[in-house]
């Protein structure tokens, strides 16, 4: 294959129909399950000019991980056009393509980089990819260096929100166990000032929102998808509270799990709230999973019909991009609608994807522009 991490972008054009329902706040119950219904019929097509964005031959040449923030913390379709966006990304491959599509020679493998982007269109002359680099090779952006780190260990990152000029996102702390692969060991707050060039004044803690496996349960971890569901940034039916999705990765099934906090407090985790399936409550070991066949990352985009769209990996690793509507951000969830089928999984037994989600204020109005 040409690519170890390619990136494959579709549109997803939602065709709208009415809705009474309004967002509850966090302090509120979600509607009755039989409620969520099956949402607008949504239609996908690829989007050739923003695949082409991330199809390079020199220097960052694919990654995985894409996450999308933009700078002005505004999040509606159509509001890129006059802001930067910043990119986040996971492993990525630093080096040449040759012209057969092969990696030359000397390529590395760094665990997280980022790009900005000035404006709403896939310009290839406003975007600048971003790696550190040491004794002349390149490096990833950010190395674990909490309290709670290890020798060894790296970080992939999550979603994200801007605050007050400084990006704020909750990367995972990867390990190798003596076993052997890797494993998430911990989830810790990272933040740096957003601008051009590397990030700067970068600080690390560690959370509290990771669990390892428990009887009964898989490892929980907290920061798979954000939704910010404030007039600030755009949102159609805003209740001024920000959502930060977990995933409870059971074996053969990941599921969704949910926290509720004010903007303003996403770094004073004693005041984040974890929904146990009645209420709003401080202790994650509480919460309980909302919906299920879930992706480790993903979105959730508050519509204006007041619903709410999941938009996810089916079953984790799969060819299918799904969605779910919900009735609040917490749901409950209608049943899973397959939009889309990536075609790169046919091409080879060894392709294979994953984490889709959507980017809504990169999308035309009408439209919900999704990554994978």
């Amino acid at each position: 294959m040409k690519r170890w991490f390619p990136l494959g972008l579709s549109v997803v054009v939602l065709a709208m129909v009415g809705c009474d329902t309004t967002a509850p706040g966090p302090a509120a119950s979600p509607a009755p399950a039989d409620s969520a219904g099956g949402g607008p019929v949504l239609a996908a097509s690829i989007a050739p000019e923003w695949t082409a964005l991330f199809d390079r031959e020199s220097g960052w040449t694919g990654a995985d991980g894409i996450f999308s923030i933009p700078d002005n913390s505004v999040d509606a379709p159509g509001t890129a056009a006059s802001g930067a966006t910043t990119f986040l990304f996971s492993d990525t491959a630093i080096g040449e393509v040759q012209p057969d599509g092969s990696r030359a020679p000397g390529v590395r493998l760094v665990n997280n980089t980022l790009a900005r982007l000035e404006g709403g269109a896939p310009d290839p002359s406003r975007i600048n990819f971003v790696w550190a680099g040491e004794n002349g090779q390149p490096t990833a952006l950010v190395v674990p260096d909490t309290p709670n780190a290890q020798p060894g260990e790296w970080y992939w990152n999550q979603d994200a929100i801007v605050r007050d000029g400084r990006l704020n996102s909750l990367f995972l702390r990867i390990g190798r166990p003596a076993s052997g692969g890797f494993e998430v060991v911990g989830v810790s707050l990272v933040t740096f000032e957003v601008g051009e060039g590397l990030p700067t004044d970068i600080a690390q803690r560690d959370t509290p929102f990771f669990r390892p496996d428990q009887p009964g349960r898989g490892n929980i971890q907290f920061g798979a998808g954000i939704l910010e569901n404030t007039a600030e940034a755009g949102a159609p039916d805003p209740d001024g509270y920000l959502y930060v999705y977990g995933v409870q990765n059971d074996p053969f099934n990941k599921k969704l799990l949910v926290a509720c906090l004010r903007p303003s407090d996403f770094g004073r985790f004693g005041l984040w709230r974890f929904w146990n399936g009645t209420t709003w409550v401080a202790d994650l070991d509480e919460a309980v999973p909302v919906t299920d066949r879930i992706s480790n990352e993903l979105s959730v985009t508050p519509l204006a019909d007041g619903r709410y769209l999941l938009v996810f990996q089916l079953d984790a690793i799969s060819p299918r991009v799904a969605v779910r509507y919900g009735e609040s951000p917490v749901g409950p969830w209608g049943e899973v609608q397959e939009v889309y089928t990536c075609p790169e999984a046919a091409t080879d037994p060894d392709t294979f994807c994953y984490d889709a989600k959507a980017h809504p204020h990169l999308s035309a109005p009408g439209e919900l522009l999704v990554s994978y």
